[in-house]
């Protein structure tokens, strides 16, 4: 815990925002390539499998899509 000093010295840092769509470029229609589709299953309270999909967007970002709905041909 710092000092009143310090804090007038120093002041308080401000907690830097992680971009969520850091790899979209504020694109929410990225053009992507296919890698590798697999099932994974989600944090402890929740089970299921969950469709994913590995994708490389057009900008050379490795990223992993989910894949909605009931069944797919991916």
């Amino acid at each position: 815990m710092p000092t009143k000093n310090q804090l007038i010295r120093h002041g308080r840092e401000e907690k830097r925002r992680t971009d969520r769509t850091r790899a979209s470029d504020q694109c929410p229609q990225k053009q992507g390539v296919c890698l590798r589709v697999s099932t994974r299953t989600p944090k402890k309270p929740n089970s299921a499998l969950r469709k994913i999909a590995k994708v490389r967007l057009s900008n050379r970002h490795d990223i992993f899509a989910h894949i909605p709905g009931e069944g797919h041909n991916s």
